[in-house]
């Protein structure tokens, strides 16, 4: 506002009237003036302050906050005040005034939209601030996890950031993270490094468990279910109930396939054996005598000893045989077989020898066999 020239009779000088301050001019009192209606000071005066009111600045930060409230208010109050005044001035006269009062009231309206406007000016400031001091806090938090090693499995997925989202002492006056901020986004990241290093450790707890049960491949996190997350005494027990159950399954699985492998070998072997002792028999059948002068036909039991001692017949007529620089060595190898009571112990012994190459048949001095038990 500017200075006022005011005439004074005594001295017949004019004095210069110094401005007063907003906060002046809002100190009004309750009783409206007797010269308010006449007075067009009160009227201007109003405009004074409207147009002190949008000069109004406040920082963006917590005091910030309080001042724009206080002014506000303020206003408000003094907007209330001298609109009761002028309603009361209008009520006392007639309609005639109803143009002075309705200057007033678009005054008033006008100076209670400011001081809407600087309450929401302030909240829409503090809103983007707010909003950038998050995404600096997330920034950093990325960072963070990345220099550390976080794999993204341990992040916390809504992690709260809240605590530090605030106007002071997050940032500093060049925009930058405070050690404060700082250092509660390393706190964040080293609960997620700690868990991760902790849960790593314990998987390769259960893979070492897994291996000397001789259990391979080992175990997984997917069979630890939530007890890989919980108290060391929970894991232990359930790492325990893991190897313990796999053992048995193991075990068992294994019984049940060696008890399979044997019937199976058992019923090749009596096959094999019964059709070798079969086509022994119509060996023997074929070369008995067939003229009429000839003896009985052999039993098949005298076949078999016969067969033997033409082998060793053979075998002595190789055994003889020169050898030049060569020495010959004779091998002696005893199997037992079970079998069942019905085979024979030739045909068992025949079975062997269709199992031999070629080399070890031609070879073969002698092939007996006994029964045990």
């Amino acid at each position: 506002m500017n200075a006022v020239l005011k005439h004074d009779d005594k001295d017949q000088e004019l004095a210069v009237v110094e401005p007063k301050s907003l906060s002046e001019l809002l100190a009004v009192g309750d009783t409206c003036p007797a010269d308010f209606y006449n007075n067009p000071e009160y009227l201007e005066q109003v405009k004074t302050v409207k147009e002190l009111a949008k000069s109004l600045v406040h920082t963006i930060d917590d005091q910030g906050r309080a001042d724009s409230k206080k002014d506000a208010a303020a206003i408000r109050k003094y907007a209330k005040t001298t609109d009761s005044f002028a309603l009361g001035v209008f009520r006392s006269m007639s309609d005639k005034f109803k143009v002075w009062r309705d200057s007033f009231t678009a005054e008033i309206k006008e100076l209670n939209a400011i001081a809407d406007g600087i309450d929401a000016k302030f909240k829409k400031m503090e809103q983007e601030k707010l909003e950038s001091i998050t995404q600096l806090l997330k920034d950093q938090l990325t960072a963070s996890r990345e220099e550390s090693g976080v794999k993204s499995d341990f992040q916390v997925k809504s992690v709260d950031l809240s605590g530090m989202v605030k106007l002071s002492g997050t940032i500093t006056d060049k925009g930058k993270l405070t050690t404060k901020a700082m250092s509660f986004i390393k706190a964040i990241t080293d609960g997620e490094l700690a868990h991760q290093n902790k849960t790593g450790m314990r998987l390769q707890t259960l893979e070492n468990r897994c291996l000397r049960a001789d259990i391979n491949p080992p175990l997984a996190a997917i069979n630890l279910g939530n007890e890989l997350y919980g108290t060391d005494e929970e894991f232990d027990a359930k790492v325990d109930a893991l190897i313990v159950a796999e053992t048995e399954r193991k075990t068992e699985a294994e019984a049940r396939i060696k008890k399979q492998l044997e019937a199976d070998n058992q019923k090749v072997l009596e096959d094999a054996l019964a059709d070798q002792q079969k086509a022994a028999v119509e060996i023997a059948r074929q070369e008995q005598p067939k003229p009429l002068d000839q003896p009985e036909a052999t039993p098949a039991a005298d076949v078999k000893v016969s067969v033997a001692a033409t082998e060793r017949h053979q075998t002595t007529r190789r055994a003889v045989a020169p050898t030049d620089d060569k020495k010959t060595v004779s091998v002696i190898a005893t199997f037992q077989i079970s079998v069942r009571s019905h085979i024979s112990t030739q045909a068992v012994i025949d079975h062997l020898k269709t199992k031999l190459p070629d080399d070890l048949k031609a070879a073969l001095i002698s092939c007996s066999g006994q029964e045990n038990g």
